[in-house]
């Protein structure tokens, strides 16, 4: 297996000064948890991509300004980590921070927070990519600081659908596809996070009727029945003695929906859930120390016997081993200089 790290590359700001070499490419041991770095793709901010396993292209965004023109890159894999760049497209927006892949592997979104839009590419049998929509979001939340207009965090396809977080408008965006329209919203389907919680990430149950949504400013798990939108639980990450900003960030659940795990940055943390197999309700496991400073993103190996924490401000990635009865985390070992890391994805070699 292939594991890829990638990360800012540029200054971001006074306090995030991007020093990573693109993508990390290192080769993967499922069974000890090793790593072996192999290499890089010396790319501009690639703080997310994705992995097309219908035609073995990865597909990776630029988070930068608008005025920097920000592109779509998608590499074909030769195997064994080496990849060969076939196509590049503008991304019609600024700061692009996640991108999602639809299920038929015909199709991807991205995710552009600092015009608060989404836009969809049709992807093409070779791998190359096609400018197919843009969805752009309208309005503003009761945060003056961070929720001025909508900015889109995160695209997702579930099923028939696609969807998108927007921290700027507490929402979840329902879209679906219209037999000669495109993706429209559909608005009496949203999920409606608490007014200036800032919804950031989120994940479905693979086999119930519910929705997980991570808001990044409240720190909290909103859990919705997909049926009718309805909120069912809002459970904080972090006890209530807890009284600094809260800085949620990433969120998984595993494949078979008995564990929910969230990633929290103030205090980095990576917070456990048991997920009750009726109500869909979270009842909380563990908090654990997330081995490094800023867990930004995190992810679950392909058989979830490990989970890897990428420290974006400790310049590290942390391996848990993962105990799969219980869902507690076991700190394993720490893989240094991998610099500024926000993104981790397996693939095949």
């Amino acid at each position: 297996m292939i594991v890829l790290i990638g990360g800012y590359t540029e200054k971001m700001s006074e306090t995030l000064i991007g020093k990573s070499k693109g993508i990390y490419i290192l080769k993967w041991n499922e069974d000890s948890g090793a790593t072996t770095e192999i290499g890089y793709l010396p790319l501009k901010n690639p703080s997310y991509f994705v992995y097309n396993d219908k035609n073995d292209c990865l597909y990776v965004i630029e988070e930068i300004a608008y005025e920097d023109t920000p592109k779509l890159k998608a590499f074909k894999h030769n195997g064994n980590g080496n990849y060969t760049l076939i196509d590049e497209k503008f991304i019609h927006g600024a700061y692009p921070c996640h991108i999602a892949i639809s299920p038929n592997g015909k199709e991807l979104a991205v995710a552009n927070y600092g015009t608060g839009n989404a836009e969809v590419y049709a992807i093409q049998k070779n791998g190359t990519i096609q400018n197919a929509q843009i969805l752009q979001h309208t309005g503003k939340g009761v945060n003056p600081g961070r929720q001025e207009g909508p900015h889109a965090h995160m695209c997702l396809y579930f099923k028939n659908r696609m969807y998108v977080t927007d921290l700027g408008l507490d929402a979840v965006k329902t879209y679906e596809k219209g037999s000669n329209t495109g993706f429209m919203n559909r608005a009496n389907l949203d999920f409606k996070v608490p007014a200036g919680s800032g919804a950031r990430h989120c994940v479905f149950h693979p086999r119930k009727d519910f929705v997980y949504v991570l808001t990044e400013m409240f720190g909290t798990v909103n859990v919705f029945s997909t049926k009718d939108s309805t909120l069912l639980q809002t459970i904080k990450l972090l006890p209530d003695s807890f009284t600094d900003l809260p800085g949620a960030a990433a969120i998984r659940i595993t494949e078979n929906g008995k564990f929910l795990y969230a990633s929290e940055r103030t205090t980095s943390q990576i917070i456990v859930f048991k997920i009750d197999k009726k109500s869909g309700k979270l009842e909380l496991v563990q908090r654990i120390d997330g081995g490094g400073k800023t867990p930004r993103d995190f992810n679950l190996s392909p058989s979830e016997k490990w989970l890897l924490v990428a420290g974006q401000s400790s310049n590290d990635v942390t391996v848990f081993k993962v105990d799969k009865d219980l869902g507690t985390l076991t700190q394993s070992h720490i893989i240094k200089e991998l610099n500024t890391p926000t993104c981790v994805l397996w693939h095949k070699a």
